[in-house]
C-alpha cells in the first residue's frame, strides 16, 4: 500500500503545485481570464490532437480486452446522457453548457492520474485498459465536438459547414494516424517524438488556466452545477461502473481495477478547454474538478489498492 501512495503522490503533488499556482497568480491579477482563454485555445487546437496521436500510436490493441472497453464506452455514455438530460431539462441550461456538463460527468482525468500511477504500479498488460479507454475517448470527444460545432453554428444564426468539421484539428489528428495505427505505413521517429513533446504540454497549461479560472467569484448556480458534477462523477458513474463491470459483465475486481480507478479519476480537463472555446460558464466545471481531485485522493490510492 505504501508504494501505491509514493505512486500516487509522485503523481498528485506536480498536478496540484500547477493548480494552485494558477489559483494564486490569477487572484493575485498576474494573469486574468483573458491569458486563460489563450491557453485553453493552445491546448485545445493543438495539444490535446497530438495527445490523441501519441496515445493511438503507442497502443497495441491486439492485446487488448475489447469487451472490457465496449463496457467501458456504454457505462462513460450513460453518465454522459445523464448529465446532459439534467442539465438541459432540470437546471434549464443551454445545448451547450449541457452537452459541456455531461462531459465533466463523464470525461475522467486518466491521462494526467490514472495512466501515470498504473505504470509504477501494475505491469504494462494492466495499463492497457487504461490506454483502450483513451484511445476510444478520442472518437467520443470527436463526436462531441462534432455535435458543439452543429449547435454552436445554430445558436449564433451560421449555416452548419462540415468541409469546416474536417479543417478540426482532432479530426485531422485521427486522419494523420489512422496509416500507422492500422500498420499500413511506419511512423516516422521524429513525427512520434513532436506528437509526445508537445502532448506534454497539455495538461500543465490546462491546469495552469483552470486555476485562474477558479480565481473568480463562482456564482451560486455554478456552485449548484457543481455540486451535481461532483456528485455524479464520484459518486453515479463509480457505482455505474462497479454494477456494470462485476455484476452485469462477470469481470473479477482484478480485473476490472484499472477501469474502476478511471471511473474515480476526476473530472478531466477538455470539458473546461471546451468551455472556454464555447464562451460558457467556466466556474461551475473549474470549481467541480477542484472538488473531484480531492475526493480521487481518497478513492484512488483505495481502489488501487484493494
Amino acid at each position: 500500500m505504501l508504494y501505491i501512495l509514493e505512486a500516487f503522490i509522485s503523481s498528485v503533488v506536480p498536478v496540484a503545485s500547477i493548480f494552485f499556482l494558477g489559483l494564486w497568480m490569477g487572484r493575485k491579477n498576474i494573469f486574468n481570464l483573458l491569458d486563460a482563454s489563450l491557453f485553453f485555445k493552445f491546448v485545445g487546437q493543438i495539444a490535446v490532437p497530438a495527445i490523441i496521436f501519441s496515445i493511438l500510436l503507442t497502443t497495441d490493441f491486439s492485446q487488448l480486452d475489447l469487451n472490457l472497453i465496449w463496457f467501458y464506452l456504454i457505462i462513460e455514455l450513460l453518465i454522459y446522457g445523464f448529465g446532459f438530460l439534467v442539465s438541459r431539462f432540470i437546471f434549464r441550461l443551454d445545448i451547450i453548457f449541457s452537452i459541456l456538463i455531461g462531459m465533466a460527468c463523464s470525461f475522467s482525468n486518466h491521462v494526467l492520474f490514472v495512466l501515470p500511477i498504473s505504470v509504477f504500479i501494475f505491469d504494462n498488460a494492466a495499463t492497457l485498459p487504461i490506454r483502450g479507454a483513451i484511445s476510444i475517448d478520442c472518437f467520443v470527444l470527436t463526436l462531441s465536438t462534432l455535435w458543439l460545432d452543429v449547435v454552436s453554428a445554430k445558436r449564433d444564426g451560421k449555416a452548419v459547414n462540415f468541409k469546416s468539421y474536417l479543417k478540426n484539428p482532432l479530426v485531422i489528428s485521427l486522419f494523420i494516424c489512422s496509416p500507422f495505427v492500422f500498420g499500413i505505413v511506419k511512423s516516422p521517429v521524429a513525427f512520434s517524438r513532436l506528437a509526445e513533446f508537445i502532448a506534454v504540454s497539455a495538461a500543465p497549461l490546462a491546469l495552469f488556466a483552470s486555476g485562474i479560472l477558479l480565481s473568480e467569484k463562482v456564482s451560486m448556480r455554478g456552485v449548484k452545477i457543481a455540486w451535481f458534477i461532483a456528485g455524479a462523477k464520484t459518486i453515479l458513474y463509480p457505482i455505474v461502473a462497479f454494477l456494470v463491470l462485476l455484476k452485469l459483465a462477470g469481470y473479477s475486481f482484478e480485473s476490472a481495477r484499472t477501469i474502476l480507478m478511471v471511473a474515480v479519476a476526476p473530472v478531466g480537463l477538455m470539458p473546461m478547454t471546451f468551455a472556454s472555446k464555447y464562451k460558457v460558464e467556466t466556474s461551475a466545471i473549474a470549481l467541480s474538478m477542484l472538488w473531484t481531485f480531492i475526493v480521487s485522493l481518497v478513492l484512488i490510492p483505495l481502489v488501487a489498492g484493494l
